[in-house]
């Protein structure tokens, strides 16, 4: 049952029951079925020192379990690409906008976030359906290269890509 999973609020109180029972991070591991290396990082994140007239180190499952649902919180989510955002891409590359232009305008003025890739992967889709975009790239993609550079090597598709580039070669 070991693996890396999530720790709940089940486990951080499990967790706390162990540690103040005197068991070792290795032998709280084994109890819960987690890594020793989850209960270490999870003890090193969020022992905190209590004021008392003794003061003391304790472990508090509720603070580590609120400061967990807050990091997921502020996690950046997978964004569904809207209608709005494909109209976006698609003036943008009918202006002859490259799709890191496009990914990065739309990251700066948080309008979305989706990566360059993505946008290619777009385009490909859009390509296979019939569609044109991929005719306002500024380069060819890979599918549209003339059959001879498969036939060269490395030093030869070089050359052959600049003698392509300046239209002496079909």
């Amino acid at each position: 049952m070991l693996g890396c999973k999530h720790l709940n609020y089940l486990r951080r109180c499990k967790i706390l029951a162990f540690w103040k029972a005197g068991y070792k991070q290795a032998d709280i591991a084994k109890e819960i079925g987690l890594r020793q290396s989850t209960i270490s990082r999870e003890l090193s994140r969020h022992i905190i020192f209590v004021r008392t007239q003794l003061g003391s180190w304790q472990y508090k499952p509720d603070y580590a379990q609120a400061f967990a649902d807050q990091k997921h919180r502020e996690k950046k989510k997978k964004v569904k690409l809207t209608n709005e955002a494909k109209s976006f891409i698609r003036e943008k590359l009918q202006q002859k906008w490259n799709p890191d232009q496009i990914s990065g305008y739309a990251k700066k003025h948080q309008l979305f976030s989706i990566g360059k890739e993505w946008i290619y992967q777009f385009i490909l889709r859009d390509k296979k359906k019939g569609g044109k975009l991929y005719l306002n790239l500024r380069h060819q993609l890979i599918d549209e290269r003339p059959k001879i550079i498969e036939e060269r090597s490395c030093a030869q598709n070089f050359i052959l890509r600049i003698h392509i580039h300046l239209g002496s070669v079909d």
